[in-house]
């Protein structure tokens, strides 16, 4: 065997380090855990010698379950102690557990005069038994033996089962060696019977106190301790009531037996494994004590032969199996119940420290199964009160939000929406609803959980941000149309006039040359690029004239093969416009037009106004090559955007099935229209941006 700790089984660290922390109640496994100190020589020898104690009493113990007349024992105690100790113990620690026991066989066959040959056989059978037992049980457990499950159950008897057949088998072919007249079968029948018995009672006792310390059953209150000496105390009357009696020919020996069951059921339902061990334990000692000296319901089937000791034994291990499968169910559903307790305790409290509310209901939503605290604080209502009426929740809807919330709640592929709610105390809240469907195993829809929040405070700085944005660019244009009434006026006022009075000079000279001629006609090409600078800057229509005209004058003529072909059409009757919404409109129709000719490339464009009585529709239609969706993100969409939203519109591009875009505007008139003391004033004519020469001149 390995004897570092470095070197030993990978398998026993895992499960020796999973030992819970109660087990330190007790040396036995607190002087070997591999999670201590190694253990000192003298803390070794300590444990030997208490475990060397136990296994000697435990061969004593045996030796008084022996039964007439060929002095077969039914139970073999030491086997049990023998695995309990390997079981508790960690793997470099099991050859000096096997020397010892094989020593203490040895010398007790010795002294018994079977033999040293018989007693070394014995003692390797014993150590095969204990050490293949041991070894299962940690192999296919990862968790350590406790007892606490059903499958932790069906492990250790199989383990016990398995180890003491094999183990039988090979001091079946000692004991035939010694006795050549016995039948082997008999023998091996015998021998695994007494030591699966003895793993069966004697080895739970041991694991389970061992591993769950000495802190005494589940519960330490006085009245389960008062329960529990209750149930001592009336399972050892029981006891000497059926298995105490000298039973006759006119009593059945079996009427009685199954009293003792109520007892190993009331110990599984209502105390842990270790209950279970210890009432099953006084009961195997009592039945088998009695039996053996000829007292009791199985006295009579030993009297007759010995080959009728398995009807006992089969009793024993039947009722300790049965009782032991029951307490590791129930444990194991106590254990399942707590950690669902502490997992719904830790999600109340997770759920209790955020502002969001968590609410879980069935797949119709008509009762809400969970509701999160902070429902509380943004509702104003008790979550008792939805619980009771789910109907709360759709209730507590803005009027004006109530056709969205319920297309929401009503749609399973609307997953998310905000909306208002009233609190009972009239104030009005925005939240953001968000759900998921929960699946059962089958993939079917059976629950629904949300998460609600809190927005109006998001709410309210999305929109100051948008009016502090619109704020901004109302501002920017305004600036920069400051701007082009300013560099127009300049043009005109200043670089147009001495360039016009220039121009009336040059004419005045008398005897004109072929040089001087076409420097006065550079001029007046000069003078009429400078005219129509300042009439794109800001054309004096949009304030002398209607939109509808300065449109017409300006924005429809295009130099020849320079521009795309523009029409335009306006339809029903145009309405006084405000300067700003008209200069709005007018640079949006103009923006577009620079947009298809500079980056569509159009051959047409087509501009359209539809006036109603509501509401005003710009339309711009080019054949050009479109743009991508990225280019909407540029400087003079953005601005066409910008000057809608100032004036209540919005834009909107379509791709057209033929090529090219469509923009669309539309504006209510409400916001734009002019006040009727303006609309009625009549239109001064539009000047002209240059002064007209004088009759008679040039």
């Amino acid at each position: 065997m390995p004897s570092s700790e470095k070197e030993e089984c990978p398998h026993s660290r895992r499960y020796a380090s999973t030992v819970d922390a109660p087990s330190q109640a007790l040396f036995l496994p607190h002087l070997l855990t591999p999670h201590n100190a190694p253990a000192g020589p003298l803390r070794i020898a300590l444990w030997l010698g208490v475990f060397l104690l136990f296994y000697v009493a435990a061969i004593g113990l045996g030796l008084q379950f022996n039964f007439p007349p060929n002095n077969i024992s039914s139970l073999w105690p030491a086997s049990g102690v023998y695995v309990a100790a390997l079981v508790l113990t960690q793997y470099r620690c099991w050859p000096l557990v096997v020397g010892t026991a094989a020593l203490s066989v040895i010398v007790s066959m010795t002294v018994a005069v079977v033999g040293l040959g018989a007693g070394a056989w014995y003692a390797l059978s014993n150590a095969v038994e204990a050490v293949l037992a041991a070894y299962v049980i940690r192999r296919l457990l990862a968790e350590p033996l406790d007892f606490s499950s059903a499958r932790q159950v069906l492990v250790f008897f199989f383990a016990a089962i398995a180890a003491t057949a094999i183990s039988a088998m090979l001091a079946g072919l000692a004991a035939a060696v010694r006795s050549p007249t016995s039948a082997y079968a008999d023998l091996v029948q015998v021998w695994w019977f007494a030591n699966a018995l003895g793993v069966i009672i004697v080895a739970p006792l041991i694991i389970t106190w061992a591993r769950l310390g000495t802190l005494g059953f589940r519960h330490l209150r006085f009245p389960a301790t008062l329960e529990a000496a209750a149930l001592m105390v009336g399972l050892l009357a029981t006891c000497w009531t059926v298995f105490g009696w000298q039973p006759d020919d006119a009593t059945p020996a079996w009427n009685y037996t199954y009293l003792v069951l109520p007892f190993l059921i009331w110990a599984a339902l209502r105390f842990d494994p270790r209950g279970v061990a210890s009432a099953a334990f006084l009961i195997a000692t009592i039945a088998v004590w009695y039996g053996a000296r000829g007292i009791g319901p199985f006295a009579s089937l030993t009297a007759a032969a010995d080959l009728e000791l398995p009807s006992l034994q089969a009793f024993v291990a039947l009722i300790t199996f049965s009782s032991h499968a029951l307490s590791g169910v129930v444990t194991e559903r106590e254990k399942g119940a707590r950690r669902l307790r502490a997992s719904e305790e830790r999600f109340r409290q997770l759920a209790g420290s955020v502002s969001e509310v968590f609410w879980l209901s069935d797949a119709e939503r008509s009762e809400f199964l969970y509701v999160s605290p902070a429902f509380e604080e943004i509702w104003g209502r008790s979550c008792e009160e939805l619980q009771r009426n789910p109907r709360v929740f759709e209730e507590s809807v803005h009027a004006e939000d109530k056709t969205d919330f319920l297309a929401f709640w009503s749609d399973p592929e609307t997953v998310e929406a905000q909306y208002r709610i009233v609190r009972p105390d009239g104030s009005v809240r925005w939240v953001r609803s968000r759900y998921f469907p929960v699946l059962d195993e089958e993939g079917r829809h059976y629950r629904v959980a949300g998460i609600t929040e809190d927005v109006t405070e998001t709410r309210a700085m999305e929109v100051a941000m948008t009016e502090l944005e619109a704020d901004q660019a109302r501002l920017l244009l305004e600036a920069q149309t400051e701007e082009r009434e300013m560099l127009a006026r300049e043009l005109h006022d200043g670089v147009g006039q001495m360039l016009f009075g220039l121009q009336l000079k040059l004419a005045a000279k008398p005897n004109h040359t072929d040089d001087l001629k076409e420097e006065v006609g550079d001029l007046k090409q000069t003078i009429d690029a400078v005219s129509k600078l300042s009439r794109l800057l800001h054309p004096p229509e949009l304030e002398h004239a209607d939109l509808v005209t300065a449109i017409d004058q300006n924005l429809t003529t295009a130099d020849p093969g320079v521009g795309p072909v523009i029409g335009f059409e306006s339809r029903g009757r145009e309405v006084p416009l405000t300067p700003t919404a008209k200069n709005h409109l007018y640079r949006i129709a103009q923006e577009a037009i620079t947009n298809a000719r500079k980056h569509a490339k159009a051959g047409h464009v087509r501009i359209e106004m539809d006036w109603t009585a509501d509401s005003v529709a710009l339309r711009v239609e080019d054949d050009g090559a479109g743009f991508p969706v990225q280019a909407r993100h540029g400087l003079g969409l953005r601005s066409i955007q910008t000057r809608a939203s100032a004036i209540g519109g919005h834009a909107e591009w379509r791709h057209n099935p033929s090529g090219g875009v469509t923009l669309e505007i539309a504006a209510p008139l409400e916001r734009i229209v002019a006040s009727m003391s303006a609309a009625s004033a009549p239109n001064p004519p539009a000047e002209s941006p240059w002064p007209t020469p004088m009759a008679g001149e040039g």
